[in-house]
C-alpha cells in the first residue's frame, strides 16, 4: 500500500519537475528588450556607431572580453573603440550578423541578464568564424526609462 502512494508521488514529482524545466526554458525577453536586440543586430550589421552608442548602449557600458575588460565612461570612448572594430570585421570580410535565439534569461524588475545566440556571416554568405555565437549582457533601463545595454560578456572573440 504504501508502495503504491510512493509510486505515485514520485510520478506527480517527476510531471511538475519536467513541465517546470520547459516553462524555464521558454523564458524569453520581453517585446521591448527583443526590439532593442533586433535593432542593436541591425545596426551592428550597418556598423552604425552613432546609432548603438546613442540608443543602444547605457553608460558606463562595460565590455568583458577574452582577454580583457573596457569600461566606457562616455559615447566617445565607445564609438572611438565600435569604429576600429567595425573597421577589422570589414578588413575579415564581414556582412552581417543574425539573432538564432535566447539562451539563459534571468528577468528581474531593475537587471535583465540575457543571453543570445546569434551567427555573423562573410560577404560571400559563408558563416565567419564559429558557428554559433553567444554573448551575455546586462540590460536595464536608463533614467529616460528605455532599456539599454549596459554590459557585455564575450564568449568568443569580437572581429572574427
Amino acid at each position: 500500500m504504501i508502495y503504491k502512494y510512493l509510486k505515485t508521488f514520485v510520478k506527480i514529482n517527476l510531471v511538475l519537475f519536467f513541465t517546470s524545466i520547459s516553462y524555464l526554458n521558454a523564458l524569453e525577453p520581453s517585446k521591448e528588450i527583443k526590439q532593442l536586440f533586433k535593432k542593436y543586430a541591425s545596426d551592428w550589421s550597418n556598423g552604425n556607431t552613432k546609432e548603438i552608442v546613442d540608443n543602444i548602449y547605457g553608460f558606463p557600458c562595460t565590455f568583458y572580453l577574452p582577454n580583457e575588460i573596457l569600461i566606457f565612461n562616455s559615447k566617445s570612448e565607445a564609438k572611438k573603440y565600435l569604429n576600429n572594430l567595425f573597421n577589422q570585421l570589414r578588413q575579415n570580410n564581414y556582412s552581417h550578423s543574425t539573432i538564432e535565439g535566447w539562451g539563459n534569461i534571468r528577468l528581474s524588475d531593475t537587471n535583465n541578464v540575457i543571453e543570445m545566440e546569434y551567427k555573423r556571416y562573410l560577404k560571400n554568405g559563408e558563416v565567419m568564424g564559429d558557428f554559433k555565437r553567444t554573448a551575455s549582457y546586462i540590460v536595464k533601463k536608463d533614467d529616460l526609462n528605455k532599456y539599454k545595454i549596459f554590459s557585455i560578456i564575450t564568449h568568443s572573440p569580437l572581429s572574427n
